[in-house]
């Protein structure tokens, strides 16, 4: 099998690209991994506010009724299955509350209102 060598280009590219990926992966996975496992075992009912970014998007098949908020991590910025009286009452750059278990640095969600 015949292999093609890597340019000098790509292997650049992939050398100054890597780490850059590595921080925004590692990052991200700080920023979530921790405050949920602080939530899985030592979390309550709690509710904490946040501002709604989108509430009027159609999602798709594994998210149907989406309400987009702002300030959240990558991913873990959508609430799902939220519903259609729910949606309609927030509005862009607004509060909304969202309930659920979990401290004050991340919570599972349950629930959420205007």
């Amino acid at each position: 099998m015949d292999v093609t060598p890597l340019g000098d280009g790509k292997a650049a590219i992939a050398m100054f690209s890597a780490p850059i990926f590595a921080y925004l992966l590692g990052k991200n996975l700080f920023a979530v991994a921790l405050p949920m496992t602080l939530a899985m075992v030592a979390g309550h009912q709690v509710e904490l506010p946040f501002t709604v970014a989108h509430a009027d998007r159609w999602g798709d098949s594994k998210c149907p009724t989406p309400v987009e908020l702002e300030g959240l991590p990558f991913l873990f910025d959508t609430i799902c299955r939220v519903r259609d009286d729910v949606r309609m009452s927030l509005l862009p750059g607004k509060p909304a509350v969202v309930t659920g278990r979990g401290t004050s640095l991340g919570l599972f969600a349950e629930s959420l209102s205007p």
